[in-house]
């Protein structure tokens, strides 16, 4: 892939090529990930371009977001992503060419990848895009002009193969095929499926067999008789296994880490890192495959729209097929068998949850459903001890138990279940015109077929608020002002996308009609059962973690307090100034969250500059709520020592580790003492009843799960 895709490619560019019959592609949805890359230019933080960039944006980026720009600045273990507008990036294309001009100016060993992209790049930089990280920027074009590379696209046969996935529909954008030509697809029609996956998810036999049981005990514990491998979606999350006989996955030790397990060297469990696709481990080379929490993409335009789409169909279908890749890493051929466990509470809900678990295949699904019901059925039998209990399950499949081969051939052969029915075949071919009428200049018609879009569909919220910033911004190359109205438009149907540059105003949340327990008994019921709820529950307390990603945190306190009953609102998002989270109950009573959980634990004092931020919030909620009206404050931070440089004009208090997790495990504990009562005979007097109880009030913020601050 790297040979014939790249910006020196020695097949050749454009209209000088060289002529070729035929190119399969192995692994198609990998070579996917592999063309992108090849026209994504990655400046690491240590880089000076790095810094140049960051002040030629750095006034649009501040009114984007300022704390996230902060964190991305000051904390390099920061996994916040943020996106330049395309307003600013069109208008600053000159200066941005000045500074990406010297990757023409170099060679291979001084430029790194760059020097093979920038070709790709240097005359279309205006349909681009920049993300910037705390550890590197990305720039890479809207849509990837594959035409460029004419050995492939001229091509007399263009044969695309894939094992792990049952949707074509990504080739379209992927690889520039016709809607056409990926429509009826060669496959063994009597084929239903291939190989032998136990797929066990080890909470469902009993709640201790967390992810933290799991990958310090079990993982440890494992024969050396076979390979034993994890897989997790980025380096943050393989600081969690143990260190003695492990070995984590990085792009200098990967070729022969796969050798050894091939070769039956056994010695080391192996961890891989956001390794979905690309890699073999047949047979022993991996007989346990433990799935660790949901992955991401490995691209910082992909975290960006997932970010903004994440309840879209077409995200959660990419999401699918990612972990369906990963899922196949361990079983590669007919009579291969391995059994795989599912840990992370997102990754679990994802693939039980009953609005997600549809966009896998029919082979997965009853894969999944057969899993499920061997742990029901161990759950009912469980022992004392639930690791054994969990190893007892897999040696009906390691040690080839001739009754659990027959029970899968008869769950997986008698497999009624359909494919998720979609039309994405359809609304990729349309993006598809639309990008391509840009490039010929005709960007009122490009802006008409995303409207068609959007009229065909009639998408709403956050999908609709997509569509509309991508019509946004092809008009914005031919009629501003209408770019500025649809862009205000877009922002108000979903606050993850660009904030405009005028015209948004500030609605103030307004105290409960109702009282808490009975706004927290509709949010309850809105799940519909307890399984559901659990799963949600478990996902969000899985987020409210130091070290997670800060969107994440922000959105599970989000959730948690509606849940609890509170009105809630993320203001930083939504408006991009004020505090990350904000509770309302009646009376009026706010409470206000400033969270600061990316920061690394060991961090020993708050500084100037997280002071600053602070008392720009005590500012920002008299403007708009009034100087009288109660309020209190909070920091979400590993530390309560204030810098000596640092000061805070109000009191703050400070919710360090330790009070998140009493209060983790108060709000778990609450949730657990709902599920002996049905749904429907919650009461409001109940519910009113357990908050107090398990100090779920807005008063035990303060006296249980914060402490005030002191001096360095």
């Amino acid at each position: 892939m790297q040979k014939l895709f790249n910006g020196r490619s020695k097949f050749g560019l454009d209209g000088n090529y060289v002529k070729v019959g035929s190119v399969v592609l192995d692994d198609a949805h990998a070579c996917i990930d592999s063309i992108r890359k090849a026209f994504t230019i990655r400046i690491s933080r240590d880089n000076e371009l790095y810094k140049h960039l960051l002040n030629l944006f750095w006034d649009d980026l501040v009114c984007q977001g300022e704390g996230s720009l902060h964190d991305i600045v000051e904390n390099n273990f920061s996994t916040t992503v943020i996106a330049v507008p395309y307003w600013s990036w069109i208008d600053n294309k000159t200066e941005v060419t000045k500074h990406l001009s010297v990757l023409s100016r170099g060679n291979q060993d001084n430029l790194g990848d760059a020097f093979f992209v920038w070709p790709l790049l240097r005359d279309c930089l205006e349909d681009c895009q920049m993300f910037i990280s705390s550890k590197w920027i990305e720039i890479s074009p809207f849509y990837p002009r594959i035409a460029k590379f004419s050995s492939f696209a001229n091509a007399s046969q263009r044969i695309v193969m894939s094992a792990t996935t049952q949707d074509d529909s990504f080739f379209i954008k992927g690889l520039d095929f016709s809607e056409k030509s990926i429509m009826s697809p060669l496959q063994l029609s009597d084929l239903k499926w291939s190989g032998e996956k136990m797929i066990i998810i080890p909470s469902k036999i009993v709640h201790k067999l967390t992810r933290e049981v799991i990958i310090k005990t079990f993982f440890d514990e494992t024969k050396k008789s076979y390979g034993t491998v994890s897989l997790v979606p980025s380096l943050y999350y393989s600081g969690d296994y143990p260190t003695t006989d492990v070995v984590v996955s990085n792009s200098d030790n990967i070729s022969s880490i796969i050798d050894n397990l091939k070769g039956k060297n056994y010695s080391n469990k192996v961890v891989l890192v956001n390794r979905y696709d690309g890699i073999d481990l047949p047979d022993s080379a991996c007989r346990v495959l433990i799935m660790d929490s949901m992955p991401s993409g490995s691209m910082l335009a992909d975290i960006y729209e997932d970010n903004c789409r994440h309840e879209s169909d077409i995200v959660r279908a990419r999401t699918a097929q990612r972990i369906e890749q990963g899922l196949g890493r361990g079983v590669r051929g007919e009579k291969d068998y391995c059994a795989i466990l599912i840990i992370g509470a997102e990754l679990v809900r994802f693939i039980q949850g009953l609005d997600t678990n549809k966009y896998f295949s029919p082979q997965t699904r009853q894969q999944v459903i057969t899993g499920v019901k061997l742990s029901e059925i161990q759950a009912e039998q469980k022992g004392e001890d639930p690791l054994r209990d969990l190893h007892s399950l897999l040696d009906q499949l390691l040690t080839r138990d001739p009754r659990w081969k027959k029970y899968y051939t008869d769950q997986m052969s008698n497999n009624n279940l359909q494919p998720f029915s979609h039309d994405f075949y359809h609304i990729f071919t349309v993006e598809k015109q639309a990008e391509e009428l840009h490039w010929r200049g005709e960007d009122s018609e490009a802006a008409q077929c995303i409207q068609s879009l959007i009229n065909q569909y009639q998408f709403v919220g956050s999908e609709r608020g997509w569509y509309l910033q991508l019509m946004a911004r092809y008009y914005y190359f031919v009629d501003k002002s209408q770019s500025e109205i649809i862009q205000k438009s877009a922002f108000s149907q979903n606050y993850m996308l660009f904030k405009p540059r005028k015209g948004i105003e500030y609605s103030k949340m307004t105290p409960l009609d109702e009282s808490q327990a009975s706004c927290s008994v509709k949010e309850i019921r809105s799940f519909g059962n307890y399984t559901e709820l659990h799963l949600a529950v478990e996902e969000y307390l899985s987020k409210l973690s130091f070290g997670v990603q800060a969107n994440d945190f922000e959105q599970a306190l989000f959730k948690i307090g509606k849940l609890l009953g509170w009105s809630c609102s993320r203001p930083d998002k939504e408006r991009r100034e004020g505090p990350d989270v904000l509770f309302c109950s009646s009376g009026p009573q706010y409470i206000a969250f400033e969270c600061k959980n990316e920061v690394q634990l060991n961090r020993t004092y708050i500084s100037k500059r997280e002071a600053g931020q602070m008392n720009n919030h005590f500012g920002w909620f008299e403007r708009n709520y009034g100087k009288h009206i109660s309020v209190e404050f909070y920091m979400i931070i590993p530390t309560n020592i204030v810098a000596s440089d640092a000061d805070f004009t109000q009191e703050i208090r400070i919710i360090r580790q330790d009070g998140l997790s009493k209060f983790k495990y108060s709000f778990r504990a609450f949730i657990q003492a709902l599920q002996q009562y049905s749904m429907n005979s919650l009461t409001d007097a109940l519910v009113a009843k357990l908050i107090i109880t398990y100090k779920l009030n807005i008063d035990s913020f303060k006296t249980v799960y914060s402490v005030a601050t002191t001096r360095e």
